[in-house]
């Protein structure tokens, strides 16, 4: 049996409630919100401290990962940016 569905029994329906998020572009420590802890993981990557993940951590879509992607990470959170990458499932 999976425990990560629920029937339920009013409609007969099943729905998947497991607890894994949904990846987006931007939530590099997967919180579910776009911070400013996010831009510092970014520039972890920049620098090669942080293990890279292109799919989350290029929010400007140049193919690779610089501060420009944690600047734009960071404006974005505090809503200085309407990036239509950023948020979007990855």
């Amino acid at each position: 049996a999976n425990n990560d569905i629920t029937t339920d029994t009013d409609t007969g329906t099943d729905t998947d409630t497991s607890s894994d998020p949904q990846l987006v572009c931007g939530d590099l420590d997967g919180d579910g919100s776009i911070t400013s802890s996010d831009a510092l993981i970014i520039l972890g990557m920049s620098i090669g401290t942080v293990a890279q993940n292109l799919q989350l951590a290029d929010a400007d879509g140049d193919g690779s990962i610089t501060s420009a992607d944690a600047l734009e990470i960071l404006c974005y959170s505090v809503g200085l940016s309407d990036n239509p990458k950023i948020g979007k499932a990855a």
